[in-house]
């Protein structure tokens, strides 16, 4: 994980990328994101296979323990919507931002 500082001596620890709405999101994330939108229930086992098919099917089971319930799974369902996936959308300029502060 990278830890990115700002100025303001705020951060963000990233451990992919960064939406910046003006590079195209990859295959394997909009597959995520429609899979995510149909499947409410998100059976944290299933994305894990989905994800990681050489993952045992123990294994993947493991992956739920911190989801005991549907109410558990909220963060996990929302996330990959709000993601910008192009330049005008929420939170991309900021995600710009942020790119250009890492550069410097």
């Amino acid at each position: 994980m990278d830890v990115l500082r700002t100025p303001e001596e705020r951060f963000a620890i990233l451990s992919t990328a960064l939406g910046t709405g003006d590079i195209p999101l990859g295959q394997g994330f909009l597959g995520w994101r429609a899979w995510a939108k149909r499947n409410p229930d998100m059976d944290v086992a299933r994305l894990m296979k989905r994800s990681c098919p050489q993952l045992a099917d123990d294994e993947a089971a493991a992956c739920t323990a911190p989801f005991p319930d549907a109410h558990y799974t909220a963060g996990v369902r929302r996330f990959p919507a709000p993601v910008p996936d192009r330049p005008d959308a929420h939170g991309a300029a900021l995600s710009r931002r942020r790119r250009r502060l890492a550069a410097d």
